[in-house]
């Protein structure tokens, strides 16, 4: 078809439009539409629709190519009444103390009390986390423990300073605190060893020239006690956390009656490794802690090697990382 009869038949098509629309608006009355006003309640009347693009189109039934350009955005945009208002990064409201324990039923408590040989009794409790992972901390010792199922734990922990601090904390959030004096604290010299996971690290300490297996060589098997300390007799090591908590730091912690024990002698402190088949060959992090008399000396983070996965089952020492306990008699 050629665009002359493209243009005369829209001509056409128009016309008739244009005489049908007359004649209903002036010719013989028109049957009365009697869904016309079901329409206008239901909002279905017959409503026109427009389609555009913004580009050059094709002719659309015989219109001729049109370009529809799009709408300029600054047209879009429509003037309100300005509203006063504050930005809450710009007018930081005053805060007060936020309390990490929930109060009521929930709260958590440590209370703390002072018992023989520079130790503390820890009394956590917990009645909203029974059964549940905890950290205590302790001027650089941290070690984890396991609440029961009231919710509650009783720890015994060699204090290192005249005025204890200590913290625990669930789910790494703080939840209660405790700070108490321990006057004899002065009387006693320690050495921590303390690690995460489940590396069978061990502290070691060969009082006066005791050899290993002597009954100088204390560590975690030996049968030394806090009563031996306390007559000046001995040192003692305890062993403080749960490798089966959901963070297991362990600590293992050397205390010698240094002020109640008039003599001269030397004690030698050693790290002690079982190669087993999980750590072999491996590097192990650890810290170290070391006080004088109740005065902090300073830590020290460490890395032990462990041999080859072929010494599975044997042990390996490692010296030189403690200063050595020198007593002089007075």
């Amino acid at each position: 078809m050629s665009a002359i009869t493209t243009v005369a038949t829209a001509a056409t098509s128009v016309a008739i439009a244009f005489g049908i629309g007359f004649l209903m608006q002036h010719g013989a009355a028109a049957p009365a539409d009697t869904d016309a006003e079901a329409r206008a309640q239901d909002g279905t009347a017959v409503r026109s629709v427009m389609m555009s693009r913004n580009t050059v189109g094709d002719a659309v039934f015989g219109v001729p190519t049109a370009e529809i350009m799009p709408t300029t955005p600054i047209n879009n945009i429509q003037t309100v009444a300005a509203i006063e208002m504050q930005y809450a990064e710009h007018a930081v409201p005053d805060m007060g103390t936020i309390y990490a324990t929930p109060f009521g039923e929930c709260q958590s408590q440590l209370a703390a009390s002072p018992k023989p040989v520079a130790t503390v009794e820890l009394i956590v409790t917990a009645p909203c986390k029974a059964e549940s992972s905890f950290l205590i901390k302790h001027n650089g010792l941290v070690f984890a423990g396991i609440t029961d199922e009231t919710g509650s734990a009783t720890l015994n922990v060699p204090a290192l300073t005249e005025t204890a601090s200590f913290a625990v904390s669930f789910q790494n959030v703080e939840v209660a605190k405790v700070s108490l004096d321990v006057p004899d604290v002065g009387l006693y010299d320690r050495a921590v060893l303390q690690w995460r996971g489940s590396n069978f690290l061990q502290l070691h300490a060969l009082e006066f020239g005791a050899g290993f297996g002597d009954t100088g060589h204390v560590w975690s098997a030996s049968a030394n006690n806090a009563t031996m300390a306390t007559t000046g007799d001995r040192g003692f090591l305890v062993r403080l956390g749960a490798q089966e908590a959901e963070i297991p730091y362990v600590a293992e912690v050397y205390t010698f009656p240094s002020g109640l024990r008039n003599r001269d002698g030397q004690i030698t402190l050693q790290i002690g490794a079982a190669v087993t088949e999980e750590n072999c060959a491996r590097d192990i992090k650890a810290q170290t802690i070391q006080t004088n008399a109740g005065k902090m000396l300073i830590g020290k983070d460490i890395s032990v090697r462990i041999p080859s996965c072929d010494q599975a089952g044997e042990s390996v020492m490692v010296a030189d990382i403690y200063q050595d306990v020198t007593l002089v008699s007075r």
